[in-house]
């Protein structure tokens, strides 16, 4: 393909109104235009061939962890599943559609941890893949109301579009949302951080310790060794029910998570009327140990099986050290509640987190409750139920403007517009540069050549500013013959 033939509108200049890297990149590499007024991006012929080559890699490699390319043409893939599920069982059971520039999937599973595992396959193939390795890409996870999701995420700006907040830790690369849950190879638990064995539980003055920071200073422990007791209430008047979250004193609790644990519609801090309802404890001197049965108890998973931890006592200027999970006190309700947040321990490694931004390339969501499109089949062996009929997008825009803020000044191979940009230097150089343009287009790859008449300069300052993975600067005066040169 020929230069002169695309509309490829190449700038150096700062477009105006807008801040995502990424995004600043593809405009001035003339692969879209941004519509201020209505916050749309456009593609150009570069960006189309970029989106089309990026997504046909993506979705090569989705289809090698068992994901069907189809077209549905917006029916969805139901009738494709219901008509060949009892012949090909699980082939029949995971689809991918291009749509509207991006891939969308729609998966079925016989339960919640089947669909689970092949979502988390899908989220480990893109992970793994050497390009997106190579852009930090993590895998996170989260739980909402009805679904587990799990995102596929890169670094990114504040600035950047379809991106969250988030967390990282430098030291052993875990990355995630302030809602994430923790990972099931979790190893820096309360199970075996805070404590040293089992000592007996005493009172100890602290006066005016109604704070973690405080309470660490005078009884010279770490926050990893102490318990947070912070009371939350739900409903009002009779309906009033108060619960107690118990975390570990380095970590913050989620209300969204403690909200789900207590299966709530909401979820607020108590005021004092409602303690005074229920507890005569103090706020910032609460305990598990002698609370009243009048109030919930929820731990954070971290809690079960520490020992030694320093507690509320449940009365002005007093603590408990030496409290242990089990011997002094439990909770009926145990889930995770940990929100992280800057400085948070990490839970593989224990080092402190930093705060981190995501770029979300794209998630996949697996209902927790079986759902109402169920794909069944019938054969010899009886009849098969499907119910968690789990769903998933990459977005398009989102993936070229990762690979744009993040891939360097060259597109990775494969995922650029073209392969090579190939420049004559002279007038009498074209008939050169277009026998190499045929002789790289029998090689399988993709071609185009620079034919514009400006000087070469020009032309491969504007090769580089797309960022196309190899320059071939074609010379036919060098040594009586042309020369290539990849830069």
């Amino acid at each position: 393909m020929k230069l002169s033939q695309l509309l490829i509108p190449l700038s150096d200049k700062q477009p105006g109104k807008i801040r995502d890297a990424g995004l600043i990149r593809l405009v001035q590499g003339g692969f879209a235009v941004y519509n201020a007024k209505s916050d749309e991006i456009l593609l150009l012929p570069f960006g189309t061939l970029a989106l089309r080559r990026s997504l046909g890699k993506l979705l090569a490699l989705f289809a090698k962890t068992g994901v069907q390319p189809t077209a549905c043409f917006g029916a969805g893939p139901f009738s494709i599943a219901d008509r060949f599920v009892r012949v090909f069982g699980e082939v029949a059971r995971a689809f991918l559609e291009e749509r509207e520039g991006n891939l969308v999937f729609t998966g079925y599973g016989e339960t919640f941890a089947e669909a689970q595992t092949f979502v988390r396959a899908l989220g480990e193939a893109v992970r793994e893949e050497p390009v997106f390795a190579d852009l930090g890409c993590r895998v996170l996870e989260e739980r909402r109301d009805d679904a587990w999701r799990l995102s596929i995420a890169v670094p990114a700006q504040k600035e950047a579009r379809e991106s969250a907040p988030g967390i990282c830790c430098s030291a052993c690369g875990w990355g995630g949302l302030p809602e994430s849950i923790a990972p099931e190879e979790e190893a820096f638990s309360a199970k075996s951080a805070p404590g040293h064995g089992e000592l007996p539980l005493k009172e100890a003055h602290t006066p005016g310790a109604n704070t973690i920071a405080e309470l660490c200073r005078q009884l010279d422990v770490p926050p990893s060794r102490t318990l947070k007791t912070m009371c939350y209430s739900t409903g009002m008047g009779e309906n009033l029910r108060v619960a107690a979250a118990l975390v570990r004193g380095d970590m913050a609790i989620s209300l969204e998570k403690l909200r789900r644990a207590l299966n709530a519609s909401e979820i607020r801090r108590s005021t004092p009327e409602d303690l005074a309802r229920c507890i005569t404890g103090v706020a910032g001197y609460l305990g598990p140990i002698g609370l009243g049965e009048a109030v919930t108890l929820v731990a954070d998973s971290r809690v079960v099986g520490a020992c030694d931890l320093v507690v509320g006592a449940n009365k002005p200027d007093f603590h408990l050290t030496g409290a242990c999970w089990g011997r002094d006190f439990s909770a009926p309700f145990v889930a995770d509640l940990v929100r992280f947040e800057k400085d948070s321990p990490c839970p593989l490694c224990g080092e402190p987190l930093s705060e981190a931004n995501w770029r979300v390339l794209g998630h996949f969501d697996v209902p927790v409750s079986p759902s109402e499109t169920a794909l069944t089949c019938r054969d010899q062996a009886g009849t098969h139920s499907f119910p968690f009929a789990w769903t998933g997008c990459v977005f398009g825009i989102s993936l070229l403007s990762a690979l744009a803020e993040q891939g360097g000044e060259k597109w990775p191979e494969g995922y650029a517009p073209f392969d090579a940009w190939i420049v004559p230097v002279l007038p009498e150089d074209h008939e050169t540069a277009e026998r190499l343009l045929q002789e790289l287009s029998q090689q399988g790859l993709a071609p185009l050549l620079d034919d514009r008449e400006c000087d070469a300069e020009k032309k491969m300052a504007d090769a580089r500013l797309a960022g196309v993975p190899a320059l071939y600067l074609v010379d036919t005066t060098t040594s009586g013959k042309h020369l290539l040169t990849d830069a």
